[in-house]
């Protein structure tokens, strides 16, 4: 089994595993913390790092037998993730471009900034024209009701005008029609004015040849 050699391009620390950048270039290389044998220190991101290959159960790759490249191997006690079985199933290696920065914040998903949106301004002009239109046909009702009040006070108040008005014509002591200057005056001294010898056949229609 031929030694390799990579850069540690991913290490989750909170999970105890991380990924190879091989020098071949060829995608990504699963490595879990208990292939790291005698191991004098934590792996970082930008490590160089030999290892050999290995095949699961899966037909999945992983790293085994690896070590720090400059860091002195040294025996130290296990910790919580050393105590993990070396087949654990492996996650989905995701494929990183070739030029890609291999520092942590490089690494790390982008997340979208929260944008705290204003809070929705009340629409008021529903309520003013709503507000409008009541007063309208407030207004309009009243002005119905004054006007029904006032028109038959209007009508009252103009019939002594007409009881009171003068008479056109005054009986002034006229009897026939060749003193009549009009039919109406004629009518008049007719219907108001006694011993008128206007209406020889008494049909009630005086002065008939002359002015009616």
């Amino acid at each position: 089994m031929s030694t390799q050699q990579g850069k540690l391009a991913r290490w989750i620390e909170a999970r105890g595993f991380g990924f190879i950048k091989p020098e071949t270039g060829q995608g990504e290389l699963f490595i879990h913390i208990r292939a790291f044998k005698n191991r004098g220190r934590q792996p970082a991101v930008g490590d160089v790092i030999f290892y050999h290959v290995s095949v699961d159960r899966d037909g999945k790759t992983r790293a085994i037998n690896a070590r720090i490249a400059g860091v002195k191997e040294d025996t130290i006690s296990p910790d919580a993730w050393s105590l993990l079985p070396l087949d654990t199933d492996l996650p989905t290696p995701r494929k990183v471009p070739d030029n890609q920065a291999s520092s942590n914040k490089a690494n790390l998903p982008l997340q979208r900034p929260q944008v705290q949106r204003p809070p929705k301004s009340f629409n008021s002009q529903p309520v003013i024209l709503l507000i409008a239109v009541t007063i309208g046909i407030a207004a309009w009702i009243k002005v119905q009701g004054l006007t029904q009040q006032t028109a038959p006070q209007a009508i009252t108040a103009s019939l002594p005008t007409l009881q009171t008005r003068a008479p056109r014509f005054q009986c002034q002591g006229k009897e026939w029609c060749s003193e009549m200057s009009s039919c109406e005056e004629a009518t008049f001294y007719l219907e108001n004015c006694p011993n008128t010898k206007m209406d020889g056949d008494n049909d009630g229609i005086p002065c008939e040849r002359q002015w009616c």
